[in-house]
């Protein structure tokens, strides 16, 4: 079995032809690969304990994508299952060499697993997901700012950038359960097929969103 259909996700091919769209370059284009061979590696961390862990079966991936979070990884998967420009997506991908200007104006440089590596029609993206309210709480005097409602970590950005990839902060809509049951529910139909029963279903749900 190869590696590819171990893990999922778009082919070389496929991947090959978003990096020739793009005009990556050859080093940048070695090191997502390396990105993507090396997402699977990725265990759930200690600090992700307190998360209900979710394996998510990836129709858009034809394989199992391991998610730290069920109301904020979770939510943003399904978003990428329906968004028609994703082509596929990996999780946990590991981003070695991220600098830092500490306090003292000393460099550091480290390590770090991004929540998503986005393969699009015509880009690749790394994306992180956190929740308004964890931004809210962990901003200050850390990496993470926020200007127009926008938040941005300046050096994972810094990083895409370095690579030739774009970078995102993702977050779910604060009590995020009504949006995910809605997510959940189409994702269902799409997962299931549309038999007899499927369309009735469709409008009693669309009904009662509408009411209430």
């Amino acid at each position: 079995m190869s590696i590819d259909s171990e893990i999922g996700g778009p082919g070389v091919e496929d991947r090959q032809l978003v990096y020739a769209r793009m005009g990556m370059s050859s080093h940048a284009i070695r090191h997502a690969e390396n990105m993507v061979y090396g997402s699977p590696s990725r265990k759930v961390g200690k600090a992700a304990l307190t998360n209900v862990v979710t394996r998510f079966d990836s129709l858009k991936n034809r394989k199992p994508r391991v998610l730290e979070s069920h109301t904020c990884e979770l939510v943003c998967a399904y978003e990428l299952e329906l968004d028609q420009d994703v082509i596929g997506y990996y999780a946990q991908v590991p981003c070695r060499g991220i600098q830092r200007v500490l306090p003292n104006g000393r460099r550091h440089i480290a390590s770090a697993n991004l929540d998503f590596l986005v393969f699009r029609q015509g880009r690749v993206e790394l994306i992180e997901c956190k929740p308004q309210a964890w931004l809210l709480t962990n901003a200050e005097h850390s990496d993470w700012s926020q200007c127009d409602g926008i938040w941005e970590h300046k050096p994972y950005r810094a990083f895409a950038s370095e690579h030739e990839v774009g970078f995102s902060v993702w977050s779910p809509p604060h009590e995020p359960g009504i949006y995910l049951q809605n997510l959940e529910a189409i994702y269902g139909v799409i997962r299931g097929g549309m038999d007899t029963f499927a369309p009735r279903a469709v409008d009693r749900a669309i009904a009662a969103i509408a009411k209430q």
